[in-house]
């Protein structure tokens, strides 16, 4: 009896102990595994900060303010200037000064094309030394665009035509506005515009006032044309919500590959 007894008491110890190891390694393992959810949640703000960072080193995808010039506001205060100062538009003296000034105005233009044509060809052995690709049009292949070298010669030469044609334009259709449909307010608006237009070209600001190309971007080679300002479509951008940048989807679909 006193033998059973003692196996008896063996047995139950040998299974209290096994109880007790079991409990210990259940909370060593829950104790792991919270410690373990503690650094996945850890890493999930590590990277969640880091891609903050990293969009806040990516260029803005919001649009720009809608950018305003001075010469915006030439229109409006030249007509709301002459009605609050009386003057008579439809009055014959004063047709004839305004047609004065006009044609003084687009002379002046020219004289200015004609004097940047000549500084052109007189540099002409300096421009060809160097080159440059320029996407133009092809007419006869449905305005496809196309690439072209050109010499810096060829260039300018080129773009002093264009402004020679953007001249001639103007002043044909204020001819027709003001001689065919009486309209005299464009008249004296272009006799301002044209000059002020010529003035902002990139052939003016090189060949006439002598301006470094190498320190302003505008002025390097091929020059682009200048974008007319549209304030009611930039602020339209800007209130417009911005679209979902590559590099945030790309997150998305990491996070989903994470959590599958």
């Amino acid at each position: 009896m006193l033998f059973v007894r003692i196996t008896q008491t063996k047995f139950e110890n040998s299974r209290a102990n096994t109880h007790e190891t079991r409990k210990k390694k259940m909370s060593a393992k829950e104790t792991k595994n919270s410690d373990g959810g503690e650094k996945d949640k850890a890493a999930d703000a590590k990277n969640k900060a880091n891609e903050i960072v990293d969009g806040a080193d990516e260029p803005d995808d919001f649009p720009k303010p809608p950018q305003l010039k001075p010469k915006m506001f030439i229109a409006p205060i030249v007509l709301m200037g002459s009605k609050r100062l009386g003057i008579d538009w439809n009055d014959e003296d004063t047709k004839a000064k305004i047609r004065m000034a006009f044609t003084i105005s687009v002379t002046v233009c020219y004289l200015v094309i004609f004097y940047m044509y000549k500084q052109v060809k007189r540099k002409e052995k300096k421009l060809s030394e160097d080159t440059v690709e320029v996407t133009v049009k092809d007419p006869y292949n449905n305005g496809e665009e196309k690439k072209e070298t050109l010499t810096y010669f060829e260039h300018d030469l080129r773009e002093i035509k264009k402004a020679g044609t953007s001249q001639a334009f103007g002043f044909l259709m204020t001819s027709v506005l003001h001689f065919y449909f009486k309209l005299n307010p464009p008249i004296v608006l272009q006799s301002i515009m044209l000059p002020l237009n010529m003035m902002e070209t990139p052939a003016f600001q090189v060949h006439v006032l002598g301006k470094d190309v190498g320190s302003n971007k505008k002025l390097q080679r091929p020059w682009m044309p200048e974008e007319k300002p549209n304030p009611f479509a930039d602020l339209a951008k800007a209130m417009s919500p911005p679209p979902p940048s590559k590099k945030s989807e790309k997150n998305v679909e990491k996070e989903d590959a994470k959590r599958k």
